[in-house]
């Protein structure tokens, strides 16, 4: 998984330390949304309320995650902290903000998506 090993070099630097994605309740509530187990987000909810810094509550979601999956049976565990680490970080194309900057002209000077979030810039191929 060439992109994992890719993105898995960054993320620490961008996701944890400059844009500590796990700061408040709510970004951990959205990343713990992510999980395919509806099981494991709901022991999970007192950790998502906790105070803790991002990389503390990172390491100890990891932690829970792959126990669980150890109980669980769970083949291909590290499946789902990637597929976090990719939601998170990896580039998307959008092909609505390629046509035009409509979508990003609610936000003055700013690529960030309005509704998502996520930054946007508009390419063109030629």
């Amino acid at each position: 998984m060439r992109s994992v090993d890719i993105v898995k070099r960054y993320f620490k630097e961008l996701m944890i330390r400059s844009q500590d994605f796990l700061g408040t309740p709510e970004k951990r509530q959205k990343v713990l949304s992510m999980f395919p187990s509806r099981t494991i987000q709901s022991s999970l909810n007192d950790w998502a309320t906790s105070p803790g810094s991002t990389e503390t509550k990172w390491n100890e979601l990891k932690s829970t995650w792959l126990n669980y999956c150890k109980k669980m049976k769970v083949r291909n565990e590290k499946n789902a902290i990637y597929e976090i680490i990719l939601q998170l970080c990896y580039p998307r194309l959008d092909v609505n903000v390629t046509k035009g900057f409509e979508s990003l002209t609610e936000v003055t000077f700013s690529p960030v998506h309005p509704k998502t979030g996520r930054v946007c810039v508009p390419f063109s191929l030629k």
